[in-house]
């Protein structure tokens, strides 16, 4: 209770006091330590970038709820320093925790691009993730990609088409469309299957996705595309 109301102080107020709630990231309730970790996360910026490492600690922590709240709290961290620590965040996709998982996708993304395609090799990693929304965060977080480096993730993204969920047929579609116009028309074909997915979202993205092709390319496939009329 005691670290919960520290959370309501403003965040310069709290950062007077940080030390302090430090020392709860090692209390024997996890309860506790969750606390500590989310009033952490409420610092100014500089702040807790001085106490990422210990932060870091607690990514390894017995409670899922604790790891899930450190993944939170580096989330937020400024693009130089969570690349810093991209790698521990790395870690996490990994994690036994499905939400624990989901949420290192999710702060991966918030990394620069450069940052990001460095990573690149570990999110396609989570595209056979177990959990649907895992793979949905993993193409979403792809198609943040510089050009070059979504292009060279292509192909692993028309294999997320045939997904057996349309929330992550239809984040494909939508990272396909992101492509520069060469290598969408290149994977035109599969993206045209797409015309008859059971999900009208997805059959919608794939016409809007078909519209960015050049005309020449465009052309080839009018007749599927006709169809859905």
């Amino acid at each position: 209770a005691a670290v919960e109301a520290l959370a309501k102080l403003p965040a310069e107020a709290l950062a007077a006091h940080a030390a302090a709630i430090v020392g709860k990231l090692e209390d024997s309730d996890s309860d506790v330590r969750q606390a500590a970790v989310e009033v952490l996360a409420k610092l100014p910026a500089n702040a807790l970038e001085a106490h990422a490492a210990v932060i870091v600690g607690k990514l390894e922590d017995s409670s899922s709820s604790v790891r899930y709240a450190a993944v939170e709290a580096l989330a937020k961290l400024p693009a130089e320093a969570l690349a810093a620590h991209a790698p521990a965040i790395v870690g996490k996709l990994e994690d036994s925790s499905s939400w624990v998982r989901y949420a290192a996708v999710e702060a991966l993304a918030k990394l620069p691009a450069e940052a990001l395609a460095a990573h690149a090799a570990a999110i396609v990693g989570k595209l056979e993730d177990s959990d649907s929304d895992v793979r949905q965060a993993a193409v979403e977080v792809l198609a943040k990609l510089p050009a070059n480096a979504l292009e060279a993730h292509a192909a692993v993204i028309v294999g997320k088409l045939e997904d057996s969920s349309s929330s992550v047929r239809y984040a494909a579609v939508e990272a396909l469309a992101k492509l520069p116009a060469e290598a969408l028309a290149a994977h035109a074909p599969a993206i045209v299957g797409k015309l008859e997915d059971s999900s009208s979202w997805v059959r919608y993205a794939a016409v809007e996705a078909l519209a960015k092709l050049p005309a020449e390319a465009l052309a080839a496939h009018a007749p599927a595309i006709v169809g859905k009329l």
